[in-house]
């Protein structure tokens, strides 16, 4: 896997020996190369859109709606895996910059896209995310 973490020989020890997470999946794997990727993986991308709106003074609101993926292999964009998710949120403005709590839902059916998919890859454990922040989302 040192020299290409996409050789099949690299893709077939990961499933022989690490969890989904690239994790070992036994600890006499430990030491196995193919298992010892980046926790969230070597290709990334995502994609946002977000609408803002006043509500009342320093009190805004915004709709949005983030699609992205996480590959364990190198240039590997899956365009099919979106995982599409879509939510609202309120925003203070202050001097430091605004204060949000913003709501996303995961979208059913949007997930993943791919008929080739393995089924495992369909399920998510979580349906919704909440987020408190200061500071601009971008």
């Amino acid at each position: 896997c040192a020299g290409d973490p996409n050789s099949d020989a690299c893709k077939n020890a990961i499933t022989l020996y690490c969890d989904g997470d690239g994790t070992p999946a036994h600890p006499q794997h430990h030491d196995t190369l193919a298992c010892q990727f980046p926790t969230g993986g070597l290709s990334l991308w995502e994609a946002s859109i977000e609408l803002r709106f006043p509500i009342v003074g320093d009190l805004g609101g915004a709709v949005f709606c983030d699609a992205s993926d996480v590959s364990r292999y190198r240039f590997d964009l899956r365009f099919l895996y979106p995982h599409l998710s879509c939510g609202a949120g309120i925003h203070y403005d202050t001097p430091v910059g605004p204060i949000r709590l913003d709501a996303g839902f995961q979208l059913p059916g949007l997930q993943v896209l791919d008929p080739k998919a393995d089924p495992s890859e369909k399920v998510r454990d979580g349906f919704f995310a909440i987020a408190l922040g200061i500071g601009e989302a971008f």
